[in-house]
């Protein structure tokens, strides 16, 4: 039996630590799982800000009810419904929009902090030579 096989080997601990600083920082399952979080809200407010703009115009009822109109009240009624619509509308449209413009601003920040902590290097507090 060979008994310095048994033997570890000690290595002093700021060996360790310098080895931990110099290794590459690496991105976890977490940052991609919010990430894709992310993503999935700046899609859907993006989805609603942008493309489902207009419900009310669009609806194939409201062609029709349009068509049936007859005498001035029933217009004069619809013509108030429409306004109230379109108020409603312009509602969502900017609630929509700064919703938008708040997780768009949180993602850049997200990824912001993401390059800052890939590519800054702690500050090593050594005692100066030169005094």
């Amino acid at each position: 039996m060979n008994s310095s096989s048994s033997v570890e080997k000690k290595v002093p601990q700021e060996v360790l630590i310098n080895e931990q600083q110099n290794q590459p920082k690496r991105i976890g399952i977490v940052w991609y799982v919010v990430l894709i979080m992310y993503l999935i809200l700046l899609g859907s407010t993006a989805y609603v800000t942008f493309f489902d703009n207009n419900g009310f115009a669009s609806r194939q009822d409201t062609a029709q009810k349009l068509a049936q109109i007859t005498n001035e009240d029933q217009l004069a009624f619809f013509n108030e419904i429409h306004e109230n619509e379109v108020q409603n509308m312009e509602q969502i449209n900017a609630l929509a929009t700064q919703s938008f413009n708040v997780v768009l601003g949180a993602l850049l920040g997200f990824l912001s902090a993401t390059v800052t902590i890939l590519t800054g290097k702690e500050e090593q507090t050594e005692p100066d030579e030169s005094s």
